[in-house]
C-alpha cells in the first residue's frame, strides 16, 4: 500500500511544510483532545469496552 502511494502520490505522505511539525505545534493540537476525553463520559467509557 505504501509503495504505491510512494510511487503514485510522493506529495501525499511528505509533512505540511518547513517546522510546522514541531513539538509545540503537536502538544498544542493533541493535550485539549486529551482533556477533552478525560471529561467526555461516552469517550472515556470506550476504553474500558472490550
Amino acid at each position: 500500500m505504501f509503495t504505491r502511494l510512494e510511487t503514485n502520490y510522493p506529495s501525499w505522505l511528505i509533512v505540511l511544510g518547513p517546522g510546522f511539525f514541531i513539538i509545540n505545534t503537536f502538544v498544542g493540537l493533541t493535550l485539549p483532545w486529551f482533556f477533552f476525553s478525560l471529561s467526555n463520559l461516552l469517550v472515556s467509557q470506550k476504553l474500558f469496552v472490550p
